[in-house]
């Protein structure tokens, strides 16, 4: 029970992060249209997991000098 609390206080936190990255790559949708489309869309479902797990990396890289550092840095 106490792990579902943490992931939804997770998402809570990461996806301002998450909708901010995906709003700047994708200019014809929005992270909240793919996020409801996600309750329909198994495709949507999955797009909307890989980009919380990339916001998760931007926010916690796993090493020194990983990518997600790199990434962090340049969003500066």
């Amino acid at each position: 029970m106490n792990m579902k609390i943490d992931e939804d206080l997770g998402e809570i936190t990461i996806d301002p992060l998450a909708r901010r990255l995906y709003d700047r790559c994708h200019p014809d949708d929005s992270f909240d249209e793919m996020r409801q489309r996600a309750r329909f869309s198994k495709e949507d479902r999955g797009l909307l997991r890989d980009w919380r797990a990339a916001a998760r990396c931007v926010v916690q890289p796993r090493e020194s000098g990983s990518r997600a550092q790199a990434f962090a840095a340049a969003q500066k």
